[in-house]
């Protein structure tokens, strides 16, 4: 999350209204708003199977009260606190393309910005890009044929269902699930890497987050799938090496001292904290899998999971894993040690594998009784 993304309504009266005849943007833009508003209604229509002519009198109820929401003048209060906003990020934007400079927020989630040089930036990324060993170049892309990049995502995707449609076995039993795990070329979209300033080591050395925008990816669809189908039962068993937060931490600490009446409290006790950078594009796809593979042989007893064999949904995962893709700089990449940490379901893959560690970790002498966790 980097953020709210709510923009306040007053903000689209002074952009509307700068224009030549204020009233007339205000139509349009009121009338190409709610277009998007019609499409989304349209879907839940046909989602809940609402008739026509319910659907009609209430996109008609709609469409009067958005209209009319949106055409009242605003207070002149709000007015001139839009219009000073307005104005002061207009002069950002202005200053930041005259001496080319480039303002982010830092990886960190606080509400930090960092503002460099573009140029000195960009030759980060790039060194980062030339270096790192987490990605793998696929192909070029030519940028003035933008054709050629949507050709690039269809072969990509018929591929990705072929390979899906060959794991699932018979479609007709299973029509469902590959309706939720197909990727839609309509609805797929190549992801973009961006990267985002990590200042948090050393006020004067500039380290690089990779962030990969993945909402509508081809692999999202069946992440998504696994997310939902996995994580409870892997949640069940990491639930007690994972702190949610300082409260759940004290209290789990509180148990461990108390499991032995005190005693494990020493003035000699010692206090350790581990950070790791980029931790989940660390591991490479074999090591993860195999762990995968371990954990559904020795924790998960069922013999399927809604229906599909534990082999089945191993192969999915081997399939989502080998199959991140996203756009850079004209070239698509594809991931080959972890993956877009922007699905859940990478997330819950790798507290899995966290777990296996622990769980060898634990095995040894010197840690056999003490307390750990993440």
């Amino acid at each position: 999350n980097r953020g709210p993304t709510y923009v306040p309504p007053y903000q689209t009266y002074v952009i509307t209204s700068s224009l030549d005849d204020g009233s007339s943007s205000i139509n349009t833009m009121i009338h190409q708003q709610y277009k998007i508003l019609q499409h989304d209604s349209s879907v839940l229509y046909a989602k809940h199977d609402v008739n026509a002519a319910q659907s009609m009198f209430i996109s008609k109820e709609i469409k009067e009260i958005y209209t009319s929401t949106f055409s009242l003048p605003l207070p002149n209060v709000l007015y001139r606190r839009a219009l000073y906003e307005h104005n002061l990020i207009q002069t950002i934007q202005e200053q930041l393309k005259h001496y080319d400079l480039i303002l982010r927020r830092t990886a960190d989630q606080r509400n930090v910005f960092y503002l460099d040089d573009r140029s000195h930036f960009e030759q980060k990324s790039h060194e980062y890009m030339e270096k790192t060993n987490i990605f793998q170049l696929c192909e070029l892309i030519d940028k003035q044929n933008i054709q050629s990049q949507q050709e690039y995502l269809t072969k990509t995707i018929n591929s990705l269902n072929q390979d899906l449609e060959m794991i699932i076995g018979d479609r007709k039993k299973f029509k469902d699930i590959l309706n939720r795990i197909c990727g839609k070329i309509e609805q797929t979209n190549l992801p973009y890497l961006y990267f985002l300033p990590d200042i948090s080591l050393r006020e004067n050395n500039l380290l690089l987050q990779p962030v990969i925008a993945t909402q509508k990816s081809a692999t999202s669809r069946l992440a998504s799938y696994l997310e939902q189908s996995l994580r409870p039962m892997i949640q069940a068993f990491i639930s007690s090496n994972i702190f949610r937060n300082g409260t759940d931490f004290i209290q789990k600490l509180n148990q461990y001292f108390e499991d032995d009446n005190g005693k494990r409290l020493r003035s000699t006790t010692k206090f350790v904290t581990i950070k790791i950078l980029n931790f989940p594009h660390m591991v490479s796809h074999d090591i993860m899998l195999n762990a995968f593979q371990d954990f559904l042989r020795d924790y998960i007893i069922v013999p399927d999971i809604e229906n599909l064999s534990l082999g089945k949904i191993f192969r999915l995962t081997s399939v989502f894993l080998h199959n991140n893709r996203f756009y850079y700089n004209n070239k698509i990449y594809r991931f080959v040690k972890g993956g877009p940490i922007s699905l859940p379901f990478m997330e819950t893959l790798t507290n899995m594998y966290l777990f296996q560690c622990f769980k060898s970790l634990a095995q040894t002498t010197v840690l056999k009784n003490e307390f750990y966790g993440r």
